[in-house]
C-alpha cells in the first residue's frame, strides 16, 4: 500500500474533469484508492467515484492524503499524483 500526502497544485482544484480522470485511472488499473481531504474523516472519498472525488471540494494549495492498494499501485499512484500536481 502506498499512502502519501499531496499538495493540490492544479489551478482548477478537484473539478469534474480531474475527478473523472482519477476515477478512470482507478477503473483501468483495478486498484483500491482513497483520498482524504485535510485529515478530515468526514471528507473521505473512494477514487472509483468521480462524484465522491469532486465532493471533497479540495482547492489549490490544500492537501489530500492519497492511499492506493493493489497490483499496479505505483502506476495508479503516479498517475493520480501527476493530475493533482499539474499546474495547468
Amino acid at each position: 500500500m502506498i499512502k502519501k500526502i499531496i499538495k493540490i497544485q492544479t489551478s482548477h482544484r478537484l473539478h469534474l474533469r480531474i475527478a473523472g480522470e482519477i476515477a478512470d485511472i482507478y477503473k483501468e488499473d483495478c486498484s483500491k484508492a482513497l483520498a482524504n481531504y485535510e485529515n478530515d474523516r468526514d471528507k473521505m472519498s473512494n477514487c472509483s467515484s468521480f462524484l465522491d472525488i469532486h465532493l471533497l471540494e479540495a482547492s489549490y494549495g490544500k492537501y489530500v492524503q492519497v492511499s492506493v492498494d493493489g497490483k499496479e499501485e505505483m502506476i495508479v499512484f503516479k498517475k493520480i499524483e501527476e493530475l493533482l500536481t499539474n499546474e495547468n
